[in-house]
């Protein structure tokens, strides 16, 4: 299990994990057939939403927070 030991690098990897799945969700829309639509833009935001949440309970939860 990946621990966050810090909060800048929590945020750290909260901006590295939006540029990643930025680049490679508009790599997507660009060249699969068929993903311009509206159910595959809907679909990439739930499993952005759902990563951020994760890095955040998991943030929160190793500080002792949660």
């Amino acid at each position: 299990m990946h621990r966050f030991r810090s909060r800048r690098f929590f945020y750290i990897s909260l901006l590295g994990w939006t540029a990643a799945f930025g680049l490679v969700f508009d790599y997507l829309v660009a060249t699969v057939p068929g993903a311009g639509e509206p159910w595959f833009y809907s679909f990439g935001i739930m499993i952005y939403s759902l990563a951020l949440f994760v890095m955040t309970v998991l943030h929160f939860d190793q500080s002792g927070q949660l």
